[in-house]
């Protein structure tokens, strides 16, 4: 995985970020927000504020490009060209969930993110080889 977009910290800025994490905790870090703003978004879409929805799938969607960016085609092969595929498909539920105010997509969108997640879990600190 690239590191230069997953080393940067919460607000972008390189340097931000704690040294030890492993880019694959970095990965479930930058899920968990992306599933923070979703949730809220489908607040958003409840109480009809839709200049805040608009805003937090933005920003989950520039978070999901980051991470889609971050992939390394060479050394992830296969599973790098997979995971490249589903993170455009869920950017483009964010955008349908979007236009439409469809919190049934949102779910979608969450419950992919939580089955990524746990496959990317990191390993305890000590049963890593590094």
């Amino acid at each position: 995985m690239n590191q230069s977009v997953l080393s940067h910290g919460r607000n972008g800025n390189p340097g931000a970020g704690e040294a030890d994490q492993s880019s694959h905790e970095m990965v479930a870090l930058l899920f968990d927000r992306i599933l923070e703003k979703v949730a809220e978004a489908k607040d958003a879409i409840e109480y009809r504020n839709l200049k805040f929805k608009g805003e937090l799938l933005g920003s989950a969607i520039a978070i999901i490009d980051g991470i889609r960016e971050s992939l390394d085609f060479e050394q992830g092969g296969d599973v790098a060209y997979n995971l490249s595929f589903l993170y455009d498909y869920i950017e483009r539920l964010l955008v349908e969930a979007n236009v439409l105010g469809d919190t049934m997509l949102l779910d979608e969108v969450s419950e992919m993110l939580e089955e990524l997640k746990s496959g990317r879990q990191p390993l305890p600190r000590d049963m890593r080889l590094v």
